[in-house]
Formats: C-alpha cells, sequence, structure tokens
C-alpha cells in the first residue's frame, strides 16, 4: 500500500510539473501583460509546486486508502480538476489566449471546491490542506478576471 501511495504521488507530481517545464518562457508573456494592482511577481506562481505538492498528497492518500466504490464522486471531480490544471498553462501561456485561460482559472477554482467537499466526504482531516488549494485557486480566478479585463 505504501509504495501505491509514493508511486501515485510521484507520477501526479510529474503530471502537474510537466507542463509547466514545457512552457518554461510564460514570464515573458506575464510580465508583457497589463496587470492589475494586486498582480503578485511570477516568481509568486512557484509557489504552485507547494499546490501540487499538497494535492499530490491527498490524492494518493485517498487512492491508496479507499475502495473505488467508497471514492467514486471524488475521482471524477479530481480527473476534471487535473484536466483543468494540465490545461491552463499551454492555453494561457503556449497559446496566451486571455479569455480562455481566465476561463479555465474559474474551472480550476469550481472543481477545487468541489474536490475539496469530496475529501471531506471521505476523509474530514485530509481535507484541511486543500483549503489552501481553494484559496488559491479562488485567488488566481479573480486575478485572470482582472487581467481579462484590462487587457
Amino acid at each position: 500500500m505504501q509504495m501505491k501511495r509514493i508511486f501515485i504521488f510521484i507520477l501526479l507530481i510529474c503530471l502537474f510539473l510537466a507542463t509547466g517545464y514545457l512552457f518554461r518562457d510564460n514570464n515573458v508573456f506575464y510580465e508583457s501583460l497589463n496587470l492589475p494592482v494586486f498582480a503578485p511577481s511570477s516568481n509568486l506562481f512557484k509557489f504552485w509546486i507547494v499546490i501540487y505538492v499538497i494535492i499530490s498528497y491527498v490524492v494518493s492518500t485517498i487512492l491508496s486508502k479507499y475502495s473505488r466504490e467508497e471514492i467514486k464522486d471524488f475521482s471524477a471531480t479530481f480527473i476534471v480538476n487535473l484536466i483543468l490544471n494540465i490545461l491552463f498553462i499551454p492555453i494561457f501561456f503556449g497559446l496566451q489566449n486571455i479569455f480562455l485561460g481566465m476561463l479555465i482559472a474559474m474551472g480550476v477554482f469550481i472543481t477545487s471546491l468541489f474536490l475539496y467537499t469530496e475529501v471531506k466526504k471521505i476523509d474530514r482531516k485530509l481535507s484541511y490542506p486543500l483549503i489552501l488549494y481553494v484559496v488559491w485557486t479562488m485567488f488566481t480566478s479573480i486575478l485572470g478576471f482582472a487581467i481579462y479585463l484590462i487587457n
């Protein structure tokens, strides 16, 4: 069980970081945009690594600890959230599509709320680290909307 959990954790980290690696020049595009006053430096977006570790920890724990039947709703929610997370960087930074990027960011926020709720149903204590994820995705959604409006 422990090896399964470690494997899932490493696999998820690799999936999350792969798109960031493939689109490494994203700081140039971000800094070329008209940004709202509350926009963080592009260096702060390295905070996503912390978020990815949290998500990977929670998901790998759930997938290795609970049966498929117990986590059916969680699994569907996580897959949608994962796909949206992976799509954001190529759409926003690769295609430089601010509108679609904003919509995806909002989708990540909405699915992070559902993910938190599903984890809370399964394991209350395990849901607590996801509060940081929900707050961060709420901020990035507001930021994406602001960037869309002023560009």
